[in-house]
């Protein structure tokens, strides 16, 4: 019976470091919808990575962090957010987090799909559409 003990402790030790990144996935998904249903264009892109991929609605380009908070700032103030929510997350095969959720404003609703890469040991906004349904 002694001799489990050993093997309980690491299986339990390899499931929590499973878990830990599943967690803070989780923990950067959240904030990001925090930040979405402000509207605040400038504590989103403080989620961003050096450069991005942002659609809006079609117009899709890469982006410096401060181009895309002007972008984004505009796309706030013309559709300001009456609800959001991320109805799924999952991962890439490369292991990439990704979540989809949904915007509503007074003009309609928008899929936003939202793709994270990690750097310097963070996870990055790298990719976000918002496209109108």
């Amino acid at each position: 019976m002694n001799n489990s003990k050993p093997f309980l402790a690491i299986f339990l030790m390899a499931l929590t470091m499973l878990a830990a990144p599943a967690l803070a996935q989780e923990e950067d998904f959240a904030l990001l919808s925090r930040i979405i249903k402000t509207g605040n264009a400038k504590d989103l892109v403080q989620q961003f990575s050096r450069t991005v991929e942002l659609n809006i609605d079609g117009r899709e380009a890469s982006y410096s962090k401060a181009q895309a908070e002007a972008v984004l700032k505009d796309f706030f103030s013309k559709s300001p957010p009456q609800m959001f929510a991320i109805n799924h997350q999952g991962a890439s095969k490369s292991g990439s987090p990704y979540a989809i959720g949904e915007y509503k404003n007074a003009l309609g609703k928008y899929r936003v799909w939202i793709r994270l890469k990690q750097v310097n040991g963070r996870n990055l906004v790298y990719e976000m559409s918002f496209i109108k349904e």
